[in-house]
């Protein structure tokens, strides 16, 4: 184009130049205002179809979150069964409700994703081709709704004995009136710039310092969220019992806390400059009696380092800073609190914390505080008790812990020692005067990798002994007319008038009467015949038939030793039997090696006794070919698979090694068969803590 039309000849636009550049910003305007609207299209439209292929639609989300519980545990961080009831529950309270877009299954669904893995909300809307206005607003929906049932999630706890701590004898019974453990965890928060310095915690990023209360079955009893992160774990405590629905306190219960928190009368603490994490004893004996207190309080207490462990692996948006505001931070840390408790409660064994418990192996113990916490003066007494009672349990730990000292047994201890003496019954480690050696030793060590004990050999012998004296008592009383016994609840059955009679004569029996005997048919297995019936004894000239019938007698072996000229009868002992002044009864044996001296010499000779020897040998090899042929003899698999998978309670992979353990030794399989479903498990679970599979 000619310059000259477009300027005038002093150099200035003309008025055809001033329309073509007016023309191209035009132009330039409206590409400008058509790509801005081509972004906005693409974003709501085009991006959708893009993501189809790899994105959920509508509700494939939830469809493929619930088809397997690999797919269900990964997005929504619990099984299938437990997304279904959790879905269940929150339906019931009717704030929940499906719609025409989104059922109550996705709503939920997105809620536990989004604090499952801290999802932002762009990220769920693309995941789940939903708006963003639409997950937020089920978010919110949905977390309200949770803590509507925060009563029914979270519950006090009770004054009921733990049975960790009732069944094993390193707590029991000192820590008998301990009902949980409390501690304070640091969640991260995001606030305000002019509010940051108040929640800046030891570590230098800004939190909130949030105290729980767990029991030992890792469900929360109580939590208080929203303390900055600056706030001492003894302030947050005063703060949480103060509180009209706070922290409550049972009469004469307490619960474990660490050195940070005060030591009071509900609240026992560690011996303070004392080694006390399990990473600092582990792999040794206490050396101390304060020592030893702390390696109990440290293993009982180490139940809320669990839980928080649980909670912060399985919920990932309490690890980092949140987008959120700093009231619905706390309320999605109670909100997540009450869906580890339900998870709790519906799965009981959770492989979450297989990894929880290696990190807490790998965690360095941190430096304990210098720091004192503050006591006030209005709380002097509870401190003085508090004082007295961690006195008083160190006092009777170390006491029972010495060596030398008996252990304490309860009835739990009796089953697994009584498991482990049928087992070694089975491999043939009985004798007549008890166990071998070999059986003694393997029930102690049975014993010591169940509970952590240092039990020797002699102690199971000494129990063995009082286990057996009890059975023999309680036989007695069974098998003495006027007494029964109640084959459902194992207890003897008596009459008033006979039950007075006997406890009068015998005030040591009276102990008998009120407990259960649960373990009196494993008792008869084990020691059987063992104890003195007085069967042989007599006082008259010759025994009775009713005697004769009773008394065990050579021929129950097979053997045809009648003479052919004289009746000989058997004594119970070797050597000479007690004799009144009637004719002398002679033996087998006793003839056999009575000398000449003044004395008649028997008509048998020792060809013949030796021939009975010969043939009481043959008989027994028989017996022992026998007993092998049945061992060879085959199984039924199809009735050894049924009776192995149909035990609750364990992983496949621990039920297939247990049937392949059995295919190998098929001398256990019939046995393991013919057991009950009660014996079944035991047996497992012997088998388990011996390694054997």
């Amino acid at each position: 184009m000619d310059d000259r039309r477009l300027r005038t000849e002093d150099g200035r636009p003309t008025k055809r130049a001033k329309l073509i550049v007016s023309a191209v910003a035009t132009i330039m305007s409206a590409t400008a205002t058509a790509l801005v609207f081509f972004q906005q299209y693409y974003d709501e439209y085009l991006r959708r179809a893009l993501y189809e292929s790899n994105y959920f639609t509508d509700r494939e989300f939830v469809r493929h979150a619930v088809r397997l519980d690999v797919h269900c545990k990964h997005l929504l961080m619990m099984n299938v069964r437990c997304f279904e009831r959790f879905v269940r529950l929150l339906r019931s309270t009717g704030e929940l409700q499906d719609t025409i877009h989104c059922n109550v299954d996705e709503q939920v669904a997105m809620f536990l994703h989004i604090v499952s893995h801290n999802q932002r909300n762009k990220s769920i809307r693309a995941f789940t081709q939903r708006s963003g206005s639409t997950v937020f607003r089920y978010f919110n929906k949905v977390l309200k709704t949770i803590l509507s049932l925060k009563s029914e999630f979270i519950k006090p706890p009770t004054s009921e004995i733990p049975e960790v701590i009732r069944i094993n004898p390193r707590f029991w019974p000192y820590f008998k009136d301990c009902i949980g453990a409390i501690d304070g965890t640091h969640i991260p928060a995001k606030v305000r710039a002019e509010y940051k310095p108040r929640f800046i915690n030891q570590k230098g990023y800004p939190s909130q310092n949030v105290l729980a209360v767990c029991d030992f079955d890792l469900k929360f009893n109580y939590i208080l969220a929203g303390w900055e992160g600056s706030a001492s774990d003894s302030r947050i405590l005063g703060n949480a019992t103060s509180r009209p629905s706070g922290l409550p306190c049972l009469p004469w219960k307490f619960y474990l806390g660490d050195g940070g928190y005060p030591l009071l009368r509900s609240f026992i603490t560690p011996h303070r400059g004392i080694a006390y994490h399990l990473n600092e004893i582990r792999g040794r004996r206490p050396r101390t009696p304060e020592e030893l207190f702390n390696h109990g309080h440290s293993s009982l207490r180490n139940v809320v380092e669990r839980a928080f462990g649980a909670l912060k692996k399985r919920f990932r948006i309490l690890n980092e800073e949140p987008m959120y505001p700093y009231e619905k931070q706390i309320d999605i840390v109670l909100a997540c609190c009450c869906v580890h408790n339900f998870i709790r409660r519906e799965i009981a064994d959770d492989d979450l914390l297989d990894g929880v418990d290696l990190e807490l192996q790998a965690v360095v113990p941190p430096e304990e505080e210098e720091h004192v916490p503050y006591i006030p003066l209005s709380r002097a007494d509870d401190a003085r008790e508090g004082t007295r009672i961690r006195k008083e349990l160190t006092t009777n730990m170390i006491a029972a812990s010495r060596v030398g000292r008996n252990h304490y047994w309860n009835t739990e201890m009796d089953k697994v020692l009584v498991d482990a003496l049928l087992e070694q019954v089975s491999e043939g480690h009985k004798i007549p005067s008890g166990f071998k050696d070999v059986a003694y030793t393997a029930a102690s060590r049975a014993m010591n990798s169940r509970y952590g004990k240092d039990m020797t050999k002699e102690h199971i012998k000494n129990r063995v002994k009082t286990l057996k004296k009890k059975f023999v008592a309680v036989n007695t009383i069974i098998n003495t007319s006027g007494f029964g016994w109640d084959d459902v609840n194992k207890k003897i059955e008596v009459t008033e008038d006979v039950y007075n009679a006997c406890v009068a004569v015998h005030p040591e029996h009276k102990k008998y009467f009120a407990e259960k005997h649960v373990l009196i048919d494993d008792f008869r297995h084990i020691f059987g015949e063992d104890y003195a019936t007085g069967g042989w004894s007599r006082d008259d000239v010759a025994p009775s038939q009713e005697m004769q019938s009773s008394a065990p007698h050579i021929d129950d072996l097979g053997i045809d030793d009648t003479p052919e000229t004289e009746t000989i009868q058997e004594s119970p002992m070797v050597g000479e039997s007690s004799r009144g002044p009637g004719p002398r009864t002679s033996s087998p044996v006793r003839d056999f090696a009575r000398n000449d001296e003044g004395q008649k010499g028997t008509k048998r000779s020792a060809a013949k006794y030796m021939n009975l020897m010969e043939e009481f040998t043959s008989t027994l090899e028989k017996v022992a070919d026998a007993i092998n042929d049945l061992s060879k003899e085959p199984f039924d698999n199809d009735e050894l698979h049924d009776a192995v998978f149909g035990l609750q309670g364990f992983g496949e992979e621990i039920l297939d090694r247990a049937y392949e353990y059995l295919n190998r030794n098929p001398t256990e399989v019939r046995a393991f068969i013919k057991h009950t479903v009660e014996r079944r498990e035991r047996y497992m679970w012997r088998k388990m803590e011996n390694l054997a599979f």
